[in-house]
């Protein structure tokens, strides 16, 4: 009899330790999950541009489409995931010293913009 004690000891300890692992696990789960959805991508607006290369932007948004293929949108007027990294795309381009030409052929043969007539 002493041997079914002490192997159910055993037993309810492996228990006691699974059901305690599996807990944890679900508390980081549940940890990371909370994070990753606080985690927001930064806007277009945070990458800081001088009051010339602001002007090109906004003119620019205004002059295309966006290229998404579901809306039918110009880019001033979308916040879909595509308008958004285009618009990332342009400010990045700005900063670092690319002219008005220069993001208009961009648009058109790399993104794919159409322009706004």
């Amino acid at each position: 009899m002493k041997k079914t004690k002490g192997k159910n000891k055993k037993e309810n300890r492996f228990v006691q330790m699974a059901v305690f692992g599996g807990l944890i696990f679900l508390l980081a789960l549940m940890g990371y999950g909370v994070i990753s959805k606080n985690k927001k991508e930064t806007p277009p607006e945070a990458i800081h541009l001088t009051i010339p290369q602001e002007q090109i932007y906004a003119e620019l948004l205004t002059q295309y489409y966006c290229s998404c293929g579901a809306c039918d949108l110009k880019l001033s007027d979308c916040n879909c995931e595509t308008a958004l990294k285009t618009k990332k795309d342009m400010r990045n381009r700005l900063k670092e010293g690319a002219s008005k030409e220069d993001l208009k052929w961009y648009l058109e043969n790399v993104i794919g913009s159409k322009p706004y007539m």
